[in-house]
C-alpha cells in the first residue's frame, strides 16, 4: 500500500510538472514563435487585428534578463511590420511568464502548452510602432498603435519556428 501511495505520488507530481513547462529559454538560448493566420481563421475571428505575429525570446548569457520581440503584421495594412520589444520573467513554479514593453508599453503573458511546440500570448494590451518610426512620433497613429486586449484580440497561440527564423545571429 505505501509503494502504491508514492508511486501514484509521483505520478501526480509528473503530470503536474509537465502542466507547468518551461516558457521561457534557458541562459545562452533564444527561441522563435510564430504565426501566420489562415483567411478561414480571420473570417471566423473578424474583430482580430493581426495577421502575422513573430515573437522572438533571447536570453544572452551575459544578462539576467530573458528580452523579447514581437513583430506583427495587421489585417488592415499587411504592408507595414509593427514592432515592440522588452523583458520577460517567469518567477519559480508560476505557469505563465510576464513580459512587459520597455517606457510602460504595456504587456503581456506567455504561457506553455503541452508539448512544447506552442505557446499562448495572454494580452493585457501592449503598444506597437511601425518598423523605422521614432517612438517620439506616438502621436502620429500611422507610426504607433496599441493593441487592446478584446474579446478577439486577447489570446494568439503561436507555433515554434527555428530560431534562425526571427533573425539575427
Amino acid at each position: 500500500m505505501h509503494r502504491m501511495a508514492l508511486a501514484l505520488m509521483g505520478l501526480a507530481m509528473a503530470a503536474s510538472g509537465s502542466a507547468m513547462a518551461q516558457t521561457l529559454p534557458d541562459r545562452g538560448e533564444r527561441t522563435c514563435w510564430g504565426r501566420a493566420y489562415t483567411q478561414s481563421h480571420l473570417q471566423a475571428h473578424p474583430g482580430q487585428h493581426i495577421q502575422q505575429m513573430i515573437l522572438m525570446l533571447d536570453y544572452p548569457a551575459e544578462f539576467n534578463q530573458v528580452n523579447f520581440q514581437v513583430r506583427a503584421v495587421t489585417v488592415d495594412d499587411p504592408y507595414t511590420q509593427w514592432l515592440t520589444d522588452g523583458g520577460c520573467h517567469q518567477d519559480p513554479g508560476a505557469a505563465n511568464a510576464t513580459c512587459y514593453v520597455w517606457c510602460d508599453g504595456g504587456g503581456f503573458e506567455l504561457a506553455a502548452e503541452a508539448g512544447g511546440d506552442s505557446l499562448l500570448l495572454l494580452n493585457h494590451s501592449f503598444a506597437l510602432s511601425s518598423c523605422g518610426e521614432p517612438m517620439e512620433s506616438e502621436d502620429d497613429p500611422d507610426a504607433f498603435m496599441r493593441l487592446d486586449a478584446d474579446a478577439e484580440n486577447e489570446t494568439y497561440r503561436l507555433y515554434r519556428l527555428r530560431p534562425e527564423m526571427c533573425g539575427g545571429e
